[in-house]
């Protein structure tokens, strides 16, 4: 028995460690939209709005930034938290709970150099066609943010053609 059912998705969260970083790299690399920043501040913290939302004491304040892609409704919602001590991930795309999210683009072999160029860090040495799969034939190529969150790009299979 199905207790609920996914209606669609919302949005993908990622700490960060600056956010007005984050958000130039999110909008300058894959055109996503700025919508604005809402702050929990110490005040709220203080009332433990945090320690209700996000169960983690110590919370002082909470930047959190939202960026949409004018393509879809996909979002992304950007989280710097201050006030508590935090641990920088580092985590390989194979260890258990690693999460990475995927945007589909279009001419993904001029991304990759133009990113390259510009001192993105990639994990893919170069976009690679995969040879089977519910995506055979799509192109990959994974880099990490400035946070080391892990993206994939995929660009999707040419359309097959009907003779």
């Amino acid at each position: 028995m199905t207790v609920g059912k996914i209606t669609g998705s919302h949005h993908v969260g990622i700490s960060v460690t600056n956010i007005e970083k984050s958000i130039e790299f999110y909008s300058k690399w894959f055109g996503l939209e700025y919508l604005g920043t809402v702050e929990i501040t110490r005040e709220q913290a203080e009332e433990n709005i945090t320690a209700k939302i996000f169960s983690v004491d110590g919370i002082t304040e909470v930047k959190i930034a939202y960026l949409k892609s004018p393509e879809s409704n996909f979002a992304i919602e950007l989280l710097e938290y201050r006030g508590i001590e935090k641990d920088q991930v580092k985590y390989q795309v194979s260890d258990i709970g690693a999460s990475h999210v995927c945007f589909a683009v279009s001419n993904l072999d001029d991304m990759y150099q133009r990113m390259v160029a510009e001192g993105v860090r990639f994990l893919s040495k170069s976009p690679t066609t995969l040879p089977a799969g519910h995506n055979k034939g799509a192109k990959i190529a994974f880099l990490i943010d400035p946070d080391d969150f892990i993206i994939e790009l995929l660009q999707p299979a040419p359309k097959k053609k009907n003779l």
